[in-house]
């Protein structure tokens, strides 16, 4: 799918909403701070419990305050809703970035099938270990893809990912009622059923540490819900719900084989292929975005829009 209308020299909203560790934050936006890209808004999204201890707030960033109890979802598309970039990208607290990071990944959306870029992101640790974004092949299951090559399929995620504005919009941002490793193979779906390429640019670099990158969200929890990600969209994809047996893991976990973390994961998701609870809703979600793409209109819900920048 193409998308009409955008201006010709994208503008980059840089967003990074905030949860609780202050230290994580400060770290990422001094990085950003120091290597910002000419001509970008800097949003930082929160419940309240920034303090904005350097006096940050209209001059080098803006602070945009959610209501108490907003997770990390609702939090970036509240910031989402306020930016006026045509381009998102979204760094979690505890990122670091390099001088011209954004400039690679920005020149891809030039091309207007294009819905989003995922970067290179190393460890921080020290270890080679690169991650090039989501694994497409495994959707809606969580898996990395790692060191692979410019333009090659790749799916972004909320830790360095590049996004169009406009499609993000119509989609009426990342769904709020999953946690983010939900939302991001959700997010990812949609876009395959829009029809957008996502690709992979290895010479945007950023960092970070490996709990950053991957999630903590596992176990059950990660399995039930990419297990009713696959039941919704199996009509629009053709995904698979069939994978290896229970038993033969369970089998594995007796031997040694198999960690218990990953037989509760295929426990959620032999349950989660059963449950329809999400299609009536994603439905109308791939409904909605292809109809404001069509008429070159989109925009978020009006709860979005009900936030109050930070005085």
């Amino acid at each position: 799918m193409q998308v009409e209308g955008e201006f010709s020299v994208p503008r980059l909203s840089i967003i990074i909403p905030h949860i609780c560790d202050e230290s994580a934050l400060e770290t990422t936006l001094l990085s950003v701070l120091e290597n910002r890209p000419l001509g970008s808004e800097l949003l930082v999204a929160h419940t309240g419990n920034y303090r904005d201890p350097y006096d940050l707030n209209h001059d080098e960033i803006q602070l945009v305050e959610a209501p108490a109890g907003a997770g990390i979802i609702d939090l970036v598309n509240i910031a989402a809703s306020q930016a006026s970039g045509t381009i998102l990208h979204t760094l979690l607290p505890g990122c670091l970035v390099e001088t011209n990071w954004t400039a690679p990944a920005v020149a891809w959306f030039q091309d207007s099938t294009i819905g989003s870029v995922s970067p290179s992101v190393s460890l921080i640790e020290g270890k080679s270990q690169v991650y090039s974004g989501l694994d497409p092949h495994c959707l809606p299951r969580r898996a990395w893809s790692q060191r692979i090559r410019r333009g090659e399929n790749a799916v972004a995620s909320l830790c360095g990912g590049f996004y169009r504005r406009q499609i993000i919009q119509a989609l009426n941002g990342w769904m709020p009622s999953s946690q983010r490793e939900g939302a991001e193979a959700e997010l990812a779906l949609g876009l395959q059923s829009l029809e957008v390429r996502c690709v992979a640019e290895p010479e945007s670099r950023l960092y970070a540490t490996r709990s950053t990158i991957e999630g903590q969200m596992g176990g059950y929890a990660l399995g039930h819900y990419a297990g009713k990600l696959a039941m919704a969209y199996s009509q629009l994809l053709s995904l698979p719900l069939a994978s290896d047996s229970l038993a033969a893991r369970i089998g594995h976990l007796a031997g040694g084989l198999i960690s218990p973390t990953s037989v509760a994961e295929r426990l959620g998701w032999v349950l989660g292929v059963s449950d329809c609870s999400l299609i009536a809703e994603i439905q109308a979600r791939i409904e909605n975005a292809e109809a404001c793409l069509s008429r070159g209109s989109s925009k978020l819900p009006r709860e979005f829009s009900e936030v109050r920048r930070a005085a």
